[in-house]
């Protein structure tokens, strides 16, 4: 047996010889780069204890994948004979989920510089010339089921449902990891009850997942966990502003570029800024550390924003914000900093930004604009949607959190008043 301490599961055993295809992965250069990505992109910046990685958080999924299909092993004899085709498969998938994070997580991402969605990147990694590829190709594995359970269309709707839905353990690691990280309590909740309350129902000779009735109030608690964690956590007024500052670096780091005004001698950063093809070692040498020596080098620029603005976010000087009260006031504020800004001889472009901190508390769409699987409750048989079950569920269903800031250098803030 191998263990891994965890500070959120405490042991995290791996059994051999059942489990070592698992171990070779984890093992793979393409897995071990996630120990040099952060969970929280920027947000350590905010939270000084958010320093936790992509890594950690793998390993997380993976051992709750193993918990929840084994509570729902022991739950039907059915399942009992239908799961193994899909245990080791539903595993491997939890643990690679997200190979193809880029650097600082979702911030780099978010940049929309050509970089393609985490999720593409992983299915590429797996797929292509890699260690990760020739582990799994070692051990036989199915790659079309594999491929399929992490896009969230697997022949059993049951194994993706469980990484992909408004209740998954994706979610469930991440709310529990984060919350400990950061050292709020928001995004705790009963997570042993939930597994013991896990089941499953059949529509259209489908096998889908359920949550007996008993587990409802952990349910509750843990849509709840994930709007409070949203709101103080991830949409933090200061994760926001160092997320801004850290995307106006590379904004600008690609206008030089594209003016020939800067060299880009790393071929990784050199490939990615001039949209070539990255291959998957040089997807491999991008990481968090790579991309603060970066920063740390233009500094040192002779481009007087560049170089400012690596300085601020080097130091910590972050930009300030002001809520709004909704859009229209918030891009009449940023106008009026803009004028402000270009005054002061900062350019409004790297400047001012409104950030948007909008929140859809059960939303019915994930990023890409798929359908989520909604949360099913049975009782007696019968199965009812988390929004017809729940009073709670049934009010957050319909809402929509409209949160508009505005944020610009404590120099321009200053000239508000």
């Amino acid at each position: 047996m191998k263990v891994f301490r965890d500070p959120i599961h405490g042991n995290i055993s791996l059994v051999l010889p059942r489990d070592k295809v698992l171990l070779e992965l984890i093992d793979t250069p393409e897995f071990q780069r996630l120990r040099r990505i952060k969970q929280l992109g920027t947000s350590y910046l905010t939270f000084h204890g958010a320093e936790h990685s992509r890594f950690t958080h793998s390993l997380g999924v993976m051992h709750l994948m193993t918990e929840a299909l084994d509570e729902l092993k022991s739950k039907d004899l059915k399942l009992e004979n239908i799961l193994p085709k899909y245990y080791q498969l539903a595993r491997i998938a939890a643990l690679l989920h997200d190979i193809g994070h880029g650097p600082f997580s979702h911030s780099f991402e978010y940049l929309k510089l050509g970089f393609p969605h985490h999720e593409e990147t992983t299915l590429k990694i797996i797929l292509g010339k890699s260690e990760i590829n020739r582990v799994l190709k070692r051990y036989k594995i199915n790659f079309k089921e594999l491929t399929s359970i992490i896009s969230g269309s697997s022949g059993l709707p049951l194994v993706s449902e469980l990484l992909h839905g408004h209740f998954d353990i994706d979610r469930a690691d991440y709310l529990l990891r984060d919350s400990h990280a950061t050292g709020v309590k928001y995004g705790v909740f009963d997570l042993a009850r939930l597994l013991s309350s896990l089941t499953f129902f059949k529509q259209a000779n489908k096998i889908h997942l359920a949550v007996e009735k008993k587990g409802l109030h952990a349910l509750e608690e843990f849509i709840l966990a994930r709007y409070f964690m949203y709101e103080q956590v991830y949409l933090h007024k200061t994760s926001l502003c160092s997320e801004f500052l850290f995307q106006a670096i590379f904004r600008r780091v690609a206008a030089l570029k594209k003016t020939g005004k800067l060299i880009l001698r790393h071929p990784s950063l050199h490939k990615l800024f001039s949209k070539e093809t990255l291959t998957n070692y040089d997807f491999w040498l991008l990481d968090d550390h790579l991309l603060t020596t970066a920063i740390a080098s233009w500094a040192k620029q002779e481009d007087p924003i560049l170089r400012d603005l690596c300085h601020r976010f080097l130091s910590r000087k972050l930009f300030k914000s002001v809520e709004t009260e909704n859009t229209s006031e918030a891009q009449k504020l940023a106008q009026r900093s803009g004028q402000i800004a270009n005054k002061l001889n900062f350019d409004a472009k790297y400047y001012v930004g409104i950030l948007d901190g909008s929140l859809t508390p059960y939303p019915p769409y994930d990023f890409k604009g798929k359908k989520l699987t909604e949360i099913y409750i049975l009782d007696n048989k019968k199965t009812y949607r988390m929004s017809q079950a729940s009073d709670i569920i049934k009010q957050f269903a319909s809402k929509k959190f409209a949160n508009s800031k505005v944020c610009f250098p404590e120099e321009v803030k200053k000239k508000l008043k």
